[in-house]
């Protein structure tokens, strides 16, 4: 069983746009579907946006407070480079969990690979305490570049609580240097464990990234608009509208009840 997602994004300023199309396969040809879903974030006013196409259906829009990211789980590569641990997602991603907890980490320099080990402890979403480690490498000819790595975190069996666990490992198998960075241009993700599929079935990620550009993005390019005629769920007012074709109001907000 397997899936493929086509992700564009976006990104100006700490603000980005990102759309999510199925790939399909036809006669040996990869075909790109009609995005189904698209999301937008606004820093500056901390208001999310987004399009959803059900199958078979038309989109549908949405205006949502802070940063709602359900795509968090299908976009690796994104992630992979932000540094941040979305607080909406169950997705633990190696960048921000090296950058939060740098002060904890162990370095130490293996000459007979030439890479530099990085062990930092970590402390699965939602727990509590730590319950294992990560071993990073990194190159230092590519800018200190995560190349491989493994995790794994254990619960023992204690009283009422049943053992769990977590492996996790990661390979970049090809990079790019787009300006003076080295970034990741084929990755692998192995997980063995809980919050994907459960104990003893293993889940394999492949990511390939088709291309990559810096200063072509603009304000418009960061932001969702609401088609003419589009009903939109707006959560931060509180109601649903029609959009006009300026993607507002048609008129005023309608609210349950009401």
């Amino acid at each position: 069983n397997h899936s493929r997602w086509r992700i564009e994004t976006w990104r100006l300023n700490g603000a980005f746009r990102t759309e999510l199309r199925d790939i399909l396969t036809m006669d040996g040809v990869d075909v790109y579907s009609e995005p189904f879903e698209v999301i937008s974030y606004d820093p500056a006013t901390e208001i999310s946006r987004g399009l959803v196409r059900p199958q078979n259906s038309v989109f549908s829009g949405w205006i949502a407070p802070g940063l709602q990211n359900g795509m968090v789980g299908f976009d690796l590569y994104a992630y992979w480079m932000e540094g941040v641990q979305h607080q909406y997602s169950y997705a633990e991603f190696i960048v921000p969990l090296i950058a939060s907890r740098i002060a904890d980490a162990t370095i130490s320099v293996r000459d007979d690979e030439n890479v530099v080990q990085l062990s930092v402890p970590w402390k699965p979403f939602l727990a509590a305490n730590d319950l294992g480690t990560w071993n990073v490498q990194l190159d230092p000819k590519r800018g200190f570049l995560p190349v491989t790595g493994t995790g794994e975190w254990k619960i023992p069996h204690r009283g009422l609580v049943l053992p769990s666990s977590r492996l996790e490992t990661f390979s970049v198998l090809d990079s790019e240097l787009v300006g003076d960075v080295a970034m990741p241009k084929r990755v692998e993700w192995a997980v063995d464990g809980p919050v994907d599929f459960g104990d003893g079935i293993v889940s394999l990620y492949r990511c390939e990234l088709k291309s990559i550009q810096q200063g072509n993005v603009n304000p418009d390019d960061v932001d969702v608009v609401f088609a003419k005629g589009m009903t939109v769920q707006d959560a931060v007012q509180g109601g649903t509208f029609t959009a006009d074709e300026n993607g507002e109001p048609d008129g005023p907000l309608r609210r349950p009840g009401r």
